[in-house]
């Protein structure tokens, strides 16, 4: 196999390419303001750019009472430990109920370790607290690996939800590991999102052996 396809420096975002676009067309005080403008309103959707989502099976009323366990560290006995290295604890019985690949350690009676080393702590402890019945203030760089770590817990729900935040906020995700994830995951809505940025940025994207190796 090859080697690595080097990472570029600076990913190509719509926003790179809106203010490349428009700086030949005002003059410059006229662009400065239109500048300040567009970072106003960046500053206002990184501001709404976060994901709350409620996971539909977790209604029942005991889940409060197992939440303010876990804030107090009670009776945890699963930790998963990330690609940093950190441990996120949680209940088996909670997370076996939202995802079904922890149902296999319900029988054991001593406390379980996993191993989600790909995926930053961030990402797992939203996927965590997605379980105790919904997530808050996970940012929109963070929602794409979410989405991934969604598929290998093999919750469909929570797949949805992150399908539906990253088509919303396409213009503030890097297109091109975007497009690599849906195309892993065979996920028509987002190839169909991004379809469009992909061709306006077809010079940039032919020549990335990434681009070909991810596409269906």
């Amino acid at each position: 196999m090859g080697g690595a396809v080097p990472r570029r420096q600076n990913p190509i975002t719509l926003q790179t390419l809106c203010a490349y676009e428009a700086e030949p067309k005002y003059k410059n005080g006229e662009f400065a303001y239109r500048n300040l403008h567009d970072c106003r309103q960046q500053t206002k959707r990184n501001l709404m750019n976060k994901l709350e989502i409620i996971n539909p099976d977790a209604k029942s009323n005991c889940l409060s009472h197992f939440r303010a366990m876990r804030i107090r560290r009670e009776r945890l006995d699963i930790f998963i430990n990330t690609k940093e290295g950190e441990k996120v604890g949680a209940h088996v019985i909670v997370l076996s109920a939202t995802f079904p690949v922890f149902g296999k350690y319900l029988s054991s009676n001593d406390v379980v370790h996993v191993q989600l080393s790909r995926f930053p702590h961030e990402v797992v402890n939203a996927a965590i607290e997605y379980a105790y019945g919904g997530i808050e203030n996970i940012s929109s760089q963070a929602a794409l690996r979410l989405y991934l770590l969604a598929h290998n817990l093999q919750n469909k729900a929570l797949v949805d939800g992150c399908t539906n935040f990253l088509c919303d906020r396409i213009e503030e995700t890097e297109v091109s590991e975007v497009w690599s994830a849906a195309n892993l995951t065979k996920n028509e809505v987002l190839i169909g999102v991004c379809a469009p940025l992909v061709a306006m940025n077809w010079e940039i994207f032919r020549t990335s052996q990434l681009f070909y190796v991810t596409t269906v």
